[in-house]
């Protein structure tokens, strides 16, 4: 007896789950009730209490049957799905209906996540069409230990060099443990990292500083980075110093998948901050839902541990920060997401997401990430608290 048969116009297969073992068999125990096997083995403590079943699975079979036909379709798919008692009772037709009930690709990927909360060992990827299994130890920082698949580069991804790699896969299960539960997905602050690295500059070893951290807001994962850098003054006014600086950022915080410039604006607003030795306004990308900010320190002549000569030379501190609104990470093809990404060999100028942008106003990413308070995109007013820049 199959598990779960769909129609043959359905998008999901159940072929297409990567699983361990099958569960295809009705004597055969599926990955949702591991937890069970482990509670039943803990029982015999003493202070333990015993383990039941839900009350709703003591009901005679006819009365689950009438409860599930009063269910709208996303609520009968779930219902059937919710034990194996229940599953047994009711059949698949309320879930066979609800996947087939979709007029679209976006809806049909949307329902078949009442699969994907079914089954929390695994995860819809709708690049491959079909589930993929978690890995242990799954997060941007651990990117060579978790399986290889081509959806991880397809799906675009942000990074920090080969240190912080952030995938769909990676927002999408810190998502789904969020709107869902514990087991879900991987907690936001596996999203957190920081590093204190040396960067070469004309020759010369500076250090720097990045550190990233990740919120969920309203639905919407916000991401925010910030890196710094001591600038010899000197360097400053070399011909070359743009080029060089900018090859110096790490991707998370300058680049965006429309093109290899990078944000607009950001290396004007470096520039006119360098020359103010002052902060520069908030900013936000014209072409990806960024806002950034650019800040100088004075210059201070301190030596550095990292310089070729032992004599104290001018310094002077350069930080830019950014905000960034992934969206809802329902989807790898929603330009919330793929705009943010590495463009790599990508042609330029179609990966923008400047429909979204029209109902944004600088600085409206930062307040929300930082105050933790909704977008207000219908009039484009923002009524919260002023934030010191």
């Amino acid at each position: 007896m199959v598990l779960f048969k769909a129609p043959k116009n359905a998008i999901l297969r159940f072929s297409h789950v990567e699983r361990e073992s099958s569960v295809t068999s009705p004597s055969q125990t599926p990955a949702l009730d591991s937890s069970l096997v482990l509670r039943n083995s803990l029982t015999t403590t003493s202070d333990m209490p015993q383990w039941q079943s839900a009350p709703i699975c003591k009901l005679p079979i006819e009365i689950i049957q009438q409860i599930a036909s009063y269910l709208s379709p996303p609520c009968g798919a779930s219902f059937c799905l919710s034990t194996r008692y229940i599953y047994y009772a009711v059949g698949t037709q309320h879930l066979s209906t609800f996947l087939s009930f979709g007029t679209s690709k976006l809806e049909n990927r949307k329902n078949i996540e009442v699969l994907e909360r079914a089954f929390p060992s695994n995860w819809y990827c709708a690049w491959c069409d079909k589930f993929h299994a978690h890995d242990q130890a799954s997060g941007p920082k651990n990117c060579d230990g978790e399986t290889k698949r081509d959806c991880n580069e397809y799906s675009s991804y942000l990074h920090a060099g080969k240190d912080y790699v952030l995938t769909y896969h990676h927002v999408r299960l810190a998502m789904n443990r969020h709107l869902w539960g514990l087991k879900y997905g991987i907690p936001i602050s596996d999203l957190s990292y920081s590093a204190q690295r040396t960067s070469k500059l004309f020759k010369e070893k500076v250090p720097t500083n990045l550190s990233i951290s990740a919120k969920i807001v309203s639905g919407h994962l916000l991401l925010h980075s910030a890196f710094t850098i001591a600038l010899p003054l000197a360097a400053t006014e070399r011909k070359s110093f743009y080029p060089k600086l900018q090859a110096a950022l790490p991707q998370i915080i300058f680049g965006h998948r429309n093109d290899n410039s990078g944000h607009s604006g950001l290396m004007t607003s470096v520039y006119q901050a360098l020359c103010k030795h002052s902060k520069y306004n908030i900013q936000l990308c014209s072409t990806c839902a960024t806002d950034y900010l650019v800040r100088v320190h004075p210059p201070s002549s301190t030596p550095t541990s990292t310089s070729s000569s032992s004599s104290p030379s001018e310094h002077i501190q350069l930080s830019i920060q950014t905000w960034r609104d992934l969206g809802t990470c329902r989807n790898p093809f929603d330009a919330c997401w793929r705009a943010h990404g590495e463009i790599g060999d990508s042609p330029p100028g179609f990966g923008g997401d400047i429909v979204r942008l029209t109902s944004y106003k600088a600085g409206e990413i930062r307040e929300a990430f930082e105050l933790e308070v909704p977008f207000k995109h219908d009039s484009g007013i923002i009524f919260r608290p002023q934030l010191e820049i």
